[in-house]
C-alpha cells in the first residue's frame, strides 16, 4: 500500500471501527442479560474480527493484537461469560477504544505510519 493509500485508508477504517465498537459494546450488553445468548456472541466476535482484520492490514499490530485478544473472548464457552468476564470485557472494550482514540489523534495531528 502507498502513503497516498494508506492516508485514504486510514480515515475510512477509523469510521467503520467505531461502527463496530458501536455493535460491540451493544454485543456486550445483551451478553450481560444472557451470556448465552448465540447472536450477541456471533456479533462481538464478527465486529472484533473486522476491527483486527483491518488493523492488520494497515499495520497497526497494537490494535490488532488487542482485538485479537478480545475476539478469542467472543468465542469461548457460553458458561465463561460470568459478570466478572462480563466486566473485564467492557473494560477491555473500553481499552480497545482508547487506542483507536490514539490513532485518530495521530492522524490528525499528520503522523505517517
Amino acid at each position: 500500500m502507498t502513503d497516498q493509500e494508506y492516508r485514504i485508508t486510514l480515515p475510512v477504517y477509523l469510521a467503520l471501527t467505531r461502527e463496530c465498537l458501536h455493535r460491540i459494546t451493544d454485543a456486550v450488553s445483551l451478553l450481560s442479560h444472557d451470556a448465552s445468548d448465540a447472536e450477541a456472541r456471533r456479533q462481538l466476535a464478527f465486529n472484533l474480527h473486522a476491527i483486527r482484520g483491518g488493523a492488520a492490514a494497515l499495520g497497526l499490530r497494537a490494535l490488532a493484537a488487542e482485538a485479537e485478544r478480545l475476539e478469542s473472548w467472543a468465542v469461548t464457552d457460553a458458561k465463561a461469560f460470568g459478570p466478572g468476564r462480563l466486566a473485564a470485557l467492557y473494560d477491555a472494550v473500553g481499552g480497545l477504544r482508547k487506542v483507536i482514540d490514539e490513532v485518530e489523534r495521530d492522524l490528525g495531528a499528520g503522523a505517517g505510519r
